[in-house]
């Protein structure tokens, strides 16, 4: 199994690229952070590896005045140790001119700033309470400030007309679902001017966010809530004017469905996910081929929104052979077009192997 993995591209000043992400060495079982150059055709002109008895990763890379890199990511020296924010300045060729550590956490984005500084966002190995911390050229800490709950993870930044910064990431606050997307508005000092936040039942997250041709912002992110099924990408364009008109925004489901499960053929357990538009009794039931009810998933009230539940029939039902078992979703007393209750009803087919 190959687990290289590229974090972010940039373009350079050549007209090239630069890419920055994480190579695993199968020798040693650990990772190193990883810069590949190419250029305008994608044609590889050089790459380095950087670390040593550690699981390195880089995250987030710029290009310096004199055509160096700054680069950020993560070190941790052990599986039981915490990971820490690690700085790299290199040369234009990406030879290592210099390493800082800045304590425990996780480097997600860095940024220059209108006064010839950098601004790092950084997140907590737990995901609580992400921070920024201002640098200067040779990497000395001007000041670092920590979010309170309002952004546990903060995935890229961007600079605003204003010399301000606007972050995409996400919060666990519980708003709105498991997880909410977070956009956040900070002065040049650091300090929250505004948040709003995104989100649905389930899971959203920002992703990335930049500037546009026409001075817009744009975010990428990701939704549980909405979309084919599972989790879709998620597009959203801030206002150019004044990027906090963007409202606090939920997302909630706009029709009923029961998702195939996954993985199937299964043994031992799989996952079953369903959608419901509207608020009503929820029940959620396993046959076997016969007609017979073998488990009940879901016996409850829910609002609207998506679901996941996990079937283990090795954990509760030992008694189960191996065969095709059919599971139905049955949402009941739904308000119809006519004002009279109504029942939603989909049934499936799974495969258990043992």
């Amino acid at each position: 199994m190959n687990w290289d993995s590229g974090a972010i591209m940039i373009e350079t000043t050549d007209g090239g690229y630069s890419i920055v992400g994480a190579n695993y060495s199968k020798a040693v079982g650990q990772f190193d952070l990883w810069i590949i150059k190419i250029d305008s055709s994608g044609n590889k002109l050089w790459e380095k590896l950087y670390g040593g008895v550690s699981y390195d990763f880089g995250a987030s890379i710029i290009q310096t005045p004199d055509d160096g890199y700054l680069v950020l990511g993560s070190s941790q020296i052990s599986d039981t140790s915490d990971p820490e924010i690690w700085l790299m300045r290199t040369n234009s060729n990406g030879d290592s001119l210099w390493t800082k550590k800045f304590g425990i956490g996780l480097g997600e984005s860095i940024i220059s700033t209108s006064d010839g500084n950098f601004l790092i966002t950084a997140s907590h190995p737990m995901f609580i309470n992400s921070k920024i911390i201002k640098i200067n050229p040779e990497g000395n800490i001007l000041w670092s400030k920590s979010f309170d709950t309002s952004l546990d993870l903060g995935n890229s930044i961007v600079r605003c007309p204003d010399d301000g910064f606007i972050i995409a990431g996400y919060t666990s606050m519980l708003i709105y679902g498991q997880s909410d997307l977070v956009v956040t508005k900070i002065d040049t000092d650091g300090d929250t001017v505004w948040v709003k936040m995104l989100g649905g039942l389930d899971q959203e997250k920002g992703k990335s966010i930049c500037k546009t041709v026409n001075s817009e912002y744009i975010i990428l992110g990701s939704t549980d809530a909405q979309g084919a099924g599972g989790t879709d990408l998620w597009l959203i364009l801030l206002d150019k004017e004044n990027p906090s008109d963007v409202e606090n925004y939920f997302i909630s489901p706009n029709s009923f469905s029961l998702e195939q499960n996954y993985p199937n053929p299964f043994n031992p357990s799989t996952k079953i996910e369903f959608r419901i538009a509207d608020f009503g009794f929820v029940t959620l039931k396993v046959y076997d081929v016969l007609g017979k009810e073998v488990a009940t998933l879901v016996n409850e009230e829910k609002q609207p929104g998506t679901y996941k539940v996990v079937f283990s029939p090795e954990s509760s039902f030992k008694q189960l052979a191996s065969g095709v078992y059919f599971y139905q979703l049955l949402v009941s007393a739904l308000q119809g077009k006519d004002g009279k209750a109504e029942n939603y009803i989909e049934t499936k087919k799974m495969l258990l192997l043992k």
